[in-house]
């Protein structure tokens, strides 16, 4: 599991690796003294790690970078970003030869708001746009097992808030569920056989409040919606697991 550390984790910034067999952490290598690398997705065979990236010396830097997970070698660069509005890579695609990324508007403590979702080759090329402005996103996605959908939620503070799903093209954007009750979407995740998604409920359309919600199951298609857990805490970003961990 990807995990970032607490407290002050010093300049440059980076993550640390969790294994779930043995609870040890292991803190993820840099290679440049400068480049700030969060961890933000696994390749489907676990080799590499896609990384939000930035330079405090140089704001030409910004943008996505994959490295080994192994050592953070073999880094290499797959956005280009000017400035303080960053890239933030979501999820590989089952094939791992592509990334959903979330390309920021702000670069302050709004920076997941007015965003929108890209795909790009892991080499850098064929970036494009999938998301319209008529729906912006939450920095949340998950590519389907088979590769041909793409799930994410609406972005915090809108009135209306709705599950997603879009090809990889940017073709076929559609809503596959807006609560009848009127709570607000959280991080949705697919199922491992693509046949579900769980996401979580908030009672308001801000999650960064982490008011008290309930996971539920959905289809795939956006019906059937049914508890699975409601206890009296918060509850976002779900994870499947697949048998013998992950990677």
């Amino acid at each position: 599991m990807l995990v970032m550390p607490g407290g002050d984790p010093g300049v440059p910034v980076t993550g640390q690796i969790l294994d779930l067999r043995t609870h040890r952490l292991t803190r993820i290598p840099l290679q440049d003294p400068t480049l700030n690398l969060v961890p933000q997705a696994w390749s489907p065979d676990g080799t590499r790690i896609a990384f939000e990236g930035w330079d405090d010396t140089d704001p030409a830097r910004t943008g996505v970078y994959t490295a080994r997970a192994s050592d953070g070698g073999d880094l290499r660069r797959v956005t280009t970003r000017h400035g303080a509005a960053h890239d933030i890579p979501l999820d590989y695609s089952p094939d791992g030869r592509r990334l959903v990324v979330f390309r920021a508007t702000h670069g302050d403590e709004n920076g997941d708001l007015d965003g929108s979702l890209w795909v790009v080759g892991i080499d850098g090329a064929g970036a494009h746009r999938v998301t319209a402005t008529t729906a912006p996103p939450a920095p949340w996605v998950r590519w389907s097992p088979d590769g041909s959908r793409i799930l994410f939620a609406t972005e915090r503070l809108r009135p209306n808030g709705a599950v997603w799903t879009v090809r990889p093209d940017g073709t076929g954007a559609r809503i596959l569920f807006r609560d009848p009750a009127g709570r607000h979407p959280v991080s949705p995740t697919w199922t491992a056989d693509g046949r579900h998604i769980i996401v979580a409920l908030d009672p308001t359309d801000d999650e960064f409040q982490h008011p008290e919600n309930a996971l539920y199951l959905l289809d795939a298609d956006g019906s059937g919606l049914r508890l699975l857990l409601g206890s009296h805490d918060v509850k976002r970003y779900p994870e499947i697991v697949p048998p013998g961990g992950h990677p």
